[in-house]
Order: structure tokens, then sequence, then C-alpha cells
């Protein structure tokens, strides 16, 4: 299931501290390994994903403008939205066996990622982008991306992959 924090900070003239992750009682995926710290830049419109795998745990979080993050539970037949920015604070920890994508809302943002296993191309799903059953409901209509996300299949063929054919 999908988590959610906010981080505290502490703020004074000299400007604001704060953690992006401990291992201490009570800290969002705590029970998790963390292995590999990922950055993700992107400009207004931009649209990654929809992108998971079977092992990955992601803990995300928008250091720098904002984005809307979509996260779908394939098991579960679940969407989450979320619009984060650099000044909430906020932490979205998501799952192995879900996708997720997000979409840069301001000029620039960068999406800040801890993750559980480290980073594969080969063992990472993609589902199109804009899948009609997911319903991203992305907020900017002008969009930029990448051909691998333009190319991806739907969602119904990626399960019928998944699941053998069946």
């Amino acid at each position: 299931m999908i988590k959610t924090c906010m981080l505290q900070s502490y703020l004074d003239q000299r400007g604001e501290v704060y953690p992006s992750w401990t291992k201490r009682g009570g800290a969002i995926g705590e029970h998790i390994e963390l292995v590999e710290d990922r950055f993700s830049r992107s400009t207004k419109g931009v649209i990654r994903g929809f992108h998971g795998d079977p092992l990955t745990w992601k803990l995300c979080m928008c250091v720098y403008g904002s984005l809307k993050l979509v996260a779908w539970d394939i098991k579960n037949s679940k969407r989450y939205s979320f619009v984060i920015r650099d000044d909430s604070k906020t932490q979205v920890l998501i799952p192995p066996y879900y996708l997720n994508a997000h979409q840069c809302l301001t000029k620039e943002c960068i999406l800040h990622y801890k993750w559980s296993h480290p980073y594969s191309l080969e063992n990472q799903w993609s589902v199109h982008y804009n899948d009609s059953t997911i319903n991203p409901q992305w907020s900017l209509s002008d969009s930029i991306i990448s051909e691998r996300d333009k190319d991806a299949v739907s969602l119904e063929t990626f399960l019928e992959e998944l699941h053998g054919g069946s």
C-alpha cells in the first residue's frame, strides 16, 4: 500500500534543514533497505513513466519545483495521485508491483528517489504514459514524452504478458 509522510524541518535565518530519510523508529520505509538514490530533473510538461518492477520500493520526494505523481497498484487495480512540491516536504513510498509516473508542473522540477534495488532498465516494466485504464488525468496537456513511454504497451497488454497470456 502507498504510504505518505511530511518531513519536519528546521528553519531559521540561515535557511532550512531536513532529513530525506532515517532508519529510526517511525520513519516511512524504515523496514526497507534502500540501496540507491536517483534524481530525475525535468522541465515543465515532461511526463516520465509508467514504470515499475516486482522488487523495488521507491521513496519519492520533490526537492525542487512541483510535480504530479501517479501510481497504479497492479494487484488491486487502484490509482493514487499526488501533487507534491518542494516546500511541502511530502514523501511517497511506492511498493513493488506498482507502476509510477510523474509530470513536471513548474518551469523545472527534481524528483528524488531512494530505491530498494539498483536500477535495471532490462528488469523494468513500461506501460503507456496515458493509458486509458489508469487514466492519469495529467495536469498539463502540452507534454514532452520519451519514445520509450510513447511506445509502451497498454495496461491490458502488459497484464496479459505478466500473467503469461492467460
